[in-house]
């Protein structure tokens, strides 16, 4: 069995979490501000109300980051972005590279 360099093992890993948790800031960031605007939206309707509208989309910015591991193990995408992955090559001993010049 191939084990994974740790270096290559590293660079997946932060690859990984750096999406994850900049696509649940954005997320999250989206949330606020649709709650501020409803909250803006029904200032007419009393204090109550806001309140209310504040502490559901409080709760949904909790819920985020579960919903999102949900949607992304099932393969389902909703609001995401990707960045560019580092990826890392790694050397070919010599034995292979002149077994491949022979081939040629």
């Amino acid at each position: 069995m191939m084990e994974i360099p740790f270096l290559a093992w590293y660079l997946n890993f932060s690859n990984y979490a750096v999406m994850f948790w900049a696509n649940l800031m954005v997320q999250s960031t989206i949330l606020i501000a649709a709650g501020l605007c409803a909250a803006f939206a029904l200032k007419s309707k009393g204090a109550a109300l806001q309140a209310l509208i504040l502490r559901v989309f409080l709760v949904a910015v909790f819920i985020c980051p579960i919903v999102s591991i949900i949607m992304n193990v099932s393969g389902l995408s909703g609001i995401t972005f990707d960045i560019p992955v580092v990826s890392v090559e790694f050397p070919v001993s010599n034995q292979m590279s002149e077994q491949s010049e022979q081939f040629c």
